[in-house]
C-alpha cells in the first residue's frame, strides 16, 4: 500500500558542507613584508628589483591617484554640467 505521499518516506535530505577560509588582505603586513625582502636583498648583495619596484611603483600610484588628471578633468565636467542644469531650471521657471 502507498502512502499519499509517494516518494516522500520521512527523510530529510542532509545538507551539503564546503570548507571556505576566507582571505584578507593586510596592507600594513603587505608593506612590512616587502621592506624585509627589500632589507634582506640589500645586505645579501642582491637588487632586490622585484620588491623594491613594485613598492617604488605602489608609492608613485598612491602620489599620482590624488593629483590626477582624470579627476581634474571630472571636476570641471561635473561644475559645467551643473552650471547648465542651473541655466536650464532657471529659464524654465521664470520664462
Amino acid at each position: 500500500m502507498l502512502s499519499s505521499f509517494g516518494k516522500f518516506s520521512g527523510k530529510t535530505a542532509k545538507i551539503k558542507q564546503f570548507s571556505f577560509t576566507p582571505r584578507y588582505y593586510d596592507e600594513d603586513k603587505e608593506r612590512l613584508k616587502d621592506r624585509y625582502a627589500q632589507i634582506e636583498a640589500e645586505l645579501k648583495g642582491k637588487s632586490g628589483f622585484r620588491s623594491s619596484a613594485s613598492g617604488n611603483l605602489r608609492d608613485r600610484w598612491q602620489r599620482n591617484k590624488k593629483t590626477s588628471n582624470f579627476e581634474k578633468k571630472s571636476n570641471v565636467r561635473l561644475v559645467f554640467i551643473i552650471t547648465i542644469l542651473v541655466a536650464l531650471c532657471y529659464w524654465l521657471l521664470y520664462y
